[in-house]
């Protein structure tokens, strides 16, 4: 395929034409909701009161977290911290144009691309708002969902948010996908592997199509070279 040919093509993929209706209101729901469930916890929580909502293994609490997952990097310099958010902002541009660039039908991956998108750039917006580079600043991602209470030997996992559960249910959905509900799944389904042989037959056809272009077009110079001689 000639360079126009492919940027032709990267660009067709990565127009709107690339993103269903159904997928983009999904994101955007999810990045609503969790901003939302954000606010709620700071206007009814900020007092520091704890609502056990399963014992004491699921309770409402506000905590600021400036760091990332289970509190690490909290105490990373300004660099370190901006660093964290050019990186995750970075890191939710690729997704989303791989997102972009993925067949519609290849539905699960995208579906688990869309929430560890969302869930990512839902906290990627408080680590903006409240600053989180700043020293001694007393905000950063707002968690509320204290799971601290179920363990694995001396694991938990420690205080969430929404924006969290959206991202480790995307990775899960993902490890799923390239396992077994995608048309490149190591173990594919049978839904998976028809879904295969179909995008592998489309891709040849589109091969042949661009062959025969390329052969009619080396036919019409050919031709129109001839009539040039011919005239002479």
């Amino acid at each position: 395929m000639g360079k126009g040919g492919f940027t032709a093509k990267l660009k067709k993929k990565l127009s709107l034409g690339g993103v269903t209706l159904w997928g983009a209101a999904l994101f955007v729901f999810l990045i609503v909701f969790d901003l939302a469930t954000k606010a709620l916890a700071e206007k009814y929580l900020a007092d520091g009161r704890a609502v056990k909502i399963v014992g004491d293994f699921v309770v409402l609490r506000l905590v600021y977290n400036r760091g990332i997952s289970f509190g690490m990097f909290s105490d990373s310099s300004v660099g370190g911290k901006i660093a964290i958010i050019v990186l995750t902002a970075l890191m939710m541009i690729a997704l989303s144009v791989f997102y972009a660039l993925l067949d519609k039908r290849r539905k699960t991956l995208r579906i688990s691309l869309i929430f560890v998108v969302a869930g990512g750039i839902g906290n990627l917006i408080d680590r903006i708002v409240f600053k989180m580079w700043q020293t001694g600043g007393a905000k950063g991602v707002r968690d509320m969902v204290d799971v601290s209470g179920i363990k694995f030997g001396s694991f938990n996992f420690g205080i969430c948010n929404f924006a969290d559960f959206f991202i480790t249910a995307g990775a899960i959905l993902l490890v799923l996908s390239f396992l077994f509900f995608d048309s490149e799944a190591l173990f594919p389904t049978k839904k998976s592997k028809a879904l295969a042989e179909t995008l592998a037959a489309e891709r040849g056809g589109n091969e042949n199509a661009e062959a025969n272009d390329k052969t009619d077009g080396g036919a019409d110079e050919g031709d129109k070279t001839g009539e040039e001689g011919g005239g002479q």
